[in-house]
């Protein structure tokens, strides 16, 4: 654990990267902030400061991990995993009064993230998802219904999903996993590529998904974002190019903006 450049196993590091990087560029919140800027160049540096700001948070919550260990060494054994380690530290080693404040800050970091993704996930819900069903955009009162049904659900299927697994860390490293190798790739291919096709982009997610889900129930070393995301690559080039047609050229989303302007 006090050595730098051992203790993890190369194929978690290589999962880890494949997990975050891509989370992070593809991350619903994130872009939900950017799009919040006043101008432009706030866009381009909020990411860069919040990103240096998010090193020194990591070496805390690092820190916070090892010393946990050494005061608590027997957490796993005893509790079956160690995300009660801060919880008990706060309520051993803090006063009184801070204790209370250290419990709520904890619940609040939480319950902050939980209702930005549920939010995003509602909404994309009843803006996106509806209206192709439905053939017609929705009136502002059927989206703010929908909406409210879709947060309803959504939260009682994460708390399904987080009663299901064990382990903050392996939860989030399983929804990550299953949102990065799904919109990655299709996310970039529609950003970027002319070449992209929605039949594409629709076979990319489904193939990562069930690879992921294969992998899932497979006792195995690698880490299970790597397949999928690698079969999301694959299968989105190869969908992509054999339904493309010039006719239906579509721009990619950058360069349609920049057309727009």
């Amino acid at each position: 654990m006090f050595k730098l450049f051992t203790g993890v196993p190369l194929s978690m590091i290589i999962g880890l990267l494949f997990t975050y990087i891509p989370g992070v560029i593809v991350d619903q919140s994130i872009w939900q902030r950017a799009m919040s800027a006043k101008t432009t160049a706030i866009a381009r540096w909020t990411p860069v400061i919040s990103g240096a700001i998010y090193f020194y948070f990591s070496a805390v919550v690092v820190l916070l991990g090892m010393i946990g260990v050494m005061l608590y060494p027997n957490i796993v054994a005893e509790q079956g995993n160690a995300d009660g380690i801060l919880p008990w530290m706060i309520a051993h080693y803090l006063p009184r009064g801070l204790t209370g404040l250290g419990l709520t800050a904890l619940f609040a970091v939480a319950m902050s993230t939980a209702s930005t993704t549920i939010l995003i996930a509602a909404v994309t819900f009843a803006k996106d998802l509806v209206p192709t069903f439905t053939k017609e955009p929705l009136s502002s009162a059927q989206e703010l219904r929908v909406s409210r049904i879709a947060t309803l659900v959504i939260g009682l299927g994460g708390i399904v999903f987080a009663l299901t697994f064990s382990g903050i860390f392996e939860i989030m490293l399983i929804a990550y996993g299953i949102f990065v190798s799904g919109l990655f790739f299709p996310i970039m291919g529609a950003l970027f590529w002319k070449k992209v096709t929605r039949t594409g982009v629709i076979a990319s997610i489904i193939a990562s998904a069930a690879v992921m889900i294969a992998f899932l129930f497979m006792d195995t070393d690698i880490d299970v974002v790597v397949p999928a995301s690698i079969t999301s690559f694959i299968v989105l080039i190869a969908v992509s190019l054999a339904t493309y047609r010039k006719e239906k050229l579509t721009p990619p989303v950058l360069e349609a903006e920049r057309l727009q302007q």
